[in-house]
């Protein structure tokens, strides 16, 4: 389930794994980007993954997961997470002009809030 919470955050809450959006206005140009980075709130610390669908096909392009290795709240501030683009196969840093689908991956049964996702 997704929800706005009291502070204006959108919270992420469900047994499932994977989350994701088409890009709006999409698809985007990330040629030349190397690093996609968010910043996390998650009640229970968890394995992050991220998967971008490219190129005409939309072919399916996964980074390797990334241990967040903690919990932090709302107190204590967000945890950024950080993902390594030029870790994609080379057909996906090929078609990475044309990003169309970006998804999410958290372990279930937590509740995640995520923002500031940046590429740089």
């Amino acid at each position: 389930m997704l929800q706005k919470t009291a502070a204006g955050t959108l919270s992420i809450q469900s047994t499932s794994y994977w989350f994701g959006a088409n890009l709006i206005n999409g698809p985007i140009d990330l040629s030349g980007r190397t690093q996609l980075t968010y910043d996390l709130i998650s009640s229970s610390g968890t394995n992050v993954g991220l998967v971008l669908k490219l190129g005409p096909n939309w072919e399916w392009c996964e980074t390797a997961a990334v241990n967040t290795g903690w919990t932090r709240d709302a107190h204590v501030g967000a945890n950024a997470v950080k993902f390594d683009l030029t870790s994609l196969s080379s057909s996906c840093l090929a078609n990475l002009n044309d990003a169309h689908v970006m998804y999410l991956s958290f372990d279930a049964n937590s509740t995640n809030e995520i923002d500031n996702i940046t590429v740089n």
